[in-house]
């Protein structure tokens, strides 16, 4: 994950110094094959603690590696507009597709939800 942040750091200082020309081969692997890199580790993260499989994030990485080759041609800016495009709708998916679960909260009701047990004062504290 680690080195993904840093190739997709790497790559941004490159792009806004040159933002109307192509990125090179070793920019554009750096810029789209960084977030690719990033969220396949999120993949093999989560495959291995979990043992589930993130095909959203797996098919977003594949999206990403195949767009190296646009990378190379379009516009410096372009690029990274459409790398952000690319993770934005995988975010938004995301957060669409998953229900939202909030602990102690039933969300079928407009009720605040209570607070659990052991976080109540009781009544020999409120004397203290």
């Amino acid at each position: 994950m680690i080195a993904g942040v840093a190739l997709i750091a790497v790559a941004t200082r490159r792009t806004l110094v040159h933002v109307d020309d192509p990125l090179e081969l070793v920019s554009a692997v750096a810029l789209l094959g960084g977030a690719a890199l990033y969220l396949l580790a999120h993949v093999a993260f989560r495959l291995r603690n979990m043992h589930t499989l993130s095909v959203r994030r797996l098919l977003c990485a594949i999206v990403l590696l195949a767009l190296i080759a646009a990378g190379i041609a379009l516009p410096a800016l372009v690029t990274m507009g459409i790398a952000a495009a690319v993770l934005c709708a995988l975010i938004v998916y995301e957060a669409c597709a998953t229900p939202t679960r909030v602990i102690g909260f039933d969300t079928s009701s407009s009720r605040a939800p209570l607070p659990s047990r052991r976080w109540r004062v009781s009544e020999t504290e409120k004397r203290l």
